[in-house]
């Protein structure tokens, strides 16, 4: 999304303005020689096949172009990002080297000038960065002609990116946008161009560190796009002019870690707000960073993000604290997610990413995160600085354990939320306190309802036993778990797990519904790993 109105939809449909985007011809192109994105062979093939797979949507382009192809607005972002081209590339053929410049040819064809479906300033951006990365690529065996109605369409997009980049409505997007100008600088041989990219970064990075904002980041993924965009920004300038770009190092390392503690054991990334799983970008980052996974250190605690995490051994538990680090109102506080070995225990349900408005709005409710809920009804958006209310930690000699608060009701009930969990380092027990505290009296004839949720990842198999407090749960490999409930009835209900994108798998959640009587009421529960210790 960008901050496009009317008057500039206007102006930019119009030939005038398309006939200023035209530059003039570049004698020589660099050399780009980096494997950014090493890319599927076997994907690259299912491509040069006709068989195009994004967004978790595979769409068969035998018979038609893309874009004649009735699809879904993330299919169609992510194709016309062409950030699929490295797996196309993987392949090394000259025939899929011709395969890519038909369907690139085609689309200058009809995308060429402005067009409100594909040139969102952010997507221009996106579309920049795999044409410059695939460049040379792109262009082997390929005639003249080609060559350069390539060049001059990648010259015509950016010249309307380095007029309007302001157009852009995020941190994320504004960083994406200044790295395509400095590739494309890089591709015409002008440093002046790259600098005046590299000028607009450092005022980015400077206005985030004094606010700590860190550029708007929510979730793992975006934390994942953030050091996609930085590191390739590192690798590239390294390569090229070496220019100063303040605290990239710094940056870079700490994006690194963010990662790592925001990834489950079995390396698939938490999925709060918004989130996916995948992460294979990181992987590749990794290679291109020459770093070891297991070298980076996990932090504890991610508060300028709104994220806390505590392991020991086999046991992890990562869990949204109170405080909120994004603009958007993103639900779900003191949800958490808990992974045993390499398997998830405990998930939320993750953000439907298709067209269906009603599941998108279903995705976005408190419901769909494992914490509580009351009377129905979401938390507010908390942004009072007084109500950020920081992490408590302790180690005991069997235990450690973590706690943290929220006041997303406070307004709307007089009552807030918290929630402290231990871990036990024998790797048996997780064992959860949820406290519902009224900061005012209740009102006598108001009636507060709460309802309790886990929800679990789809691997994983639950039942009821014949105690009315407890579930018996059955993972893909290990032993049994149960779950137990204090003076309370747990029951199993249906629920659907979103964290792969564009794929909804059917998994199961555990529900504890109970009424608030009483000034502070408290709900114990634990997962105990079977063979039990006896329970007490």
């Amino acid at each position: 999304m960008s901050k496009e109105n009317a008057l500039h939809r206007l102006i930019f449909s119009s030939k005038i303005y398309n006939s200023t985007l035209k530059e003039k011809k570049i004698k020589s192109t660099s050399k780009i020689e980096i494997e950014t994105y090493p890319g599927s062979i076997e994907i690259g093939n299912h491509i040069f096949q006709g068989k195009l797979t994004l967004s978790g949507h595979t769409i068969d382009l035998r018979d038609k172009l893309p874009w004649e192809i009735r699809a879904t607005r993330e299919w169609n972002k992510e194709f016309h990002s062409f950030f699929w081209l490295h797996h196309l590339r993987a392949s090394n053929t000259i025939a899929a080297s011709r395969f890519s410049q038909t369907i690139i040819k085609k689309w200058i064809m009809e995308f060429n000038n402005w067009n409100e479906l594909t040139w969102h300033i952010s997507l221009i951006a996106m579309r920049i960065e795999s044409w410059v990365l695939n460049y040379n690529f792109i262009i082997k065996d390929a005639d003249q002609k080609f060559i350069d109605i390539f060049f001059d369409s990648i010259q015509k997009q950016s010249k309307h990116l380095l007029r309007w980049n302001t157009l852009n409505n995020n941190n994320i997007d504004y960083l994406q946008t200044r790295l395509s100008l400095y590739l494309w600088g890089v591709l015409k041989n002008k440093k002046k161009f790259s600098q005046k990219a590299v000028k607009l970064i450092n005022i980015q990075i400077e206005k985030n560190f004094k606010d700590k904002n860190l550029f708007d980041c929510s979730n793992a993924t975006e934390a994942l796009t953030l050091l996609r965009i930085l590191s390739l920004l590192k690798i590239i300038n390294q390569q090229t002019f070496n220019l100063t770009i303040n605290h990239l190092d710094d940056l870079v390392d700490y994006f690194l870690r963010v990662i790592i503690t925001l990834m489950h054991n079995d390396e698939k990334l938490s999925i709060f707000n918004g989130s996916f799983e995948n992460n294979d970008d990181f992987k590749i980052i990794l290679k291109n960073l020459n770093k070891v996974k297991n070298d980076i250190e996990t932090l504890v605690s991610l508060s300028s993000l709104g994220f806390e995490k505590i392991s020991f051994k086999r046991l992890s538990i990562i869990i949204k604290s109170g405080k909120f680090n994004s603009s958007r109102n993103y639900l779900g506080p003191l949800s958490f997610e808990a992974s045993i070995g390499k398997e998830r225990l405990v998930v939320n349900c993750g953000t439907f990413s298709g067209e269906d408005k009603t599941w998108e709005k279903l995705s976005k409710n408190n419901h769909a995160y494992s914490t509580i809920t009351i009377n129905d009804s979401n938390p507010d958006f908390v942004t009072e600085k007084k109500f950020f209310e920081p992490p408590l930690r302790g180690d005991e000699d069997t235990n450690s354990w973590l706690e943290v608060r929220h006041h997303g009701y406070r307004k709307k009930f007089g009552i807030i939320h918290v929630r402290r969990i231990h871990i036990y380092h024998d790797g048996m027990e997780i064992v959860g306190n949820d406290s519902i505290i009224a900061i005012d009296n209740l009102i006598k004839n108001d009636k507060y309802h709460a309802v309790l949720r886990f929800h679990l990842h789809p691997l994983v198999s639950a039942s009821r036993t014949g105690n009315i407090d407890e579930v018996l749960l059955r993972l893909n490999k290990g032993p049994g778990w149960l779950f137990k409930v204090n003076l309370q009835k747990a029951k199993v209900d249906e629920s659907v797990y979103m964290g792969i994108k564009g794929e909804m798998k059917r998994s199961q959640q555990i529900v504890v519904e109970f009424d608030i009587d009483s000034p502070k009421q408290e709900i114990l529960w634990k997962f105990i790993r079977l063979p039990e210790r006896e329970l007490h």
